[in-house]
């Protein structure tokens, strides 16, 4: 497929975004990470010098867990750290490589805006009812929800521009920003 110079610049806008929106979400999976050593060693620390719990601290080491997870999703998937099984051996037919990652990418865009819109319903109808946790912090459980539920639509996002890739015939990966140059695979220098 022959694309014209102004479909390429909107394919490379829509790329771009949605490179920065998964760079943005794993930030925001970074700082979730980093928060929940702090939560634990808060809720440690006033509970051997202070005699007390934080409350809190299980409660909010989860929320941020699920943030992680979902936050760094896409980001993961555009820098190809998931997880690839490949049934078929399709070794040099190009051709059925690319029908099979069309098919691929376009299923598991489907079932990511699935998620993130059962993901944003959870979180709508959460903040509409006023749900919180049963905790005594009685967080609203709306921006956890909320959260996820961003995490879910980057993911979906990251889909959608993968199958935009194969249809631009662009690499649907690429490398991490800063990501180390030694392969796994090599002994170090």
């Amino acid at each position: 497929m022959k694309l014209n110079n102004m479909t390429r610049r909107l394919i490379g806008v829509f790329l771009r975004f949605t490179d920065a929106a998964a760079i943005a979400g794993a930030a925001g999976a970074a700082v979730s990470l980093g928060a929940i050593p702090i939560l634990v060693l808060a809720e440690i620390f006033t509970r051997t010098t202070l005699g007390l719990s934080l409350g809190v601290s299980w409660e909010y080491a989860t929320y941020f867990m699920s943030l992680v997870f979902l936050l760094g999703a896409a980001f993961t998937l555009r820098t190809g750290g998931h997880i690839r099984v490949s049934v078929l051996p399709l070794g040099a037919n190009k051709s059925a490589a690319v029908t099979v990652e069309f098919i691929s990418s376009s299923v598991g865009a489907t079932m990511a805006v699935f998620l993130a819109m059962a993901l944003s319903d959870l979180a709508w109808h959460s903040f509409i009812r006023g749900v919180v946790s049963a905790t005594p912090a009685q967080t609203p459980l709306f921006l956890p929800m909320a959260g996820a539920a961003i995490g879910a639509w980057l993911l979906a996002l990251q889909m959608a521009a993968r199958v935009v890739s194969v249809l631009a015939r662009v690499p649907v990966e690429s490398e991490a920003p800063d990501a180390d140059k030694m392969s796994i695979h090599e002994p170090p220098q």
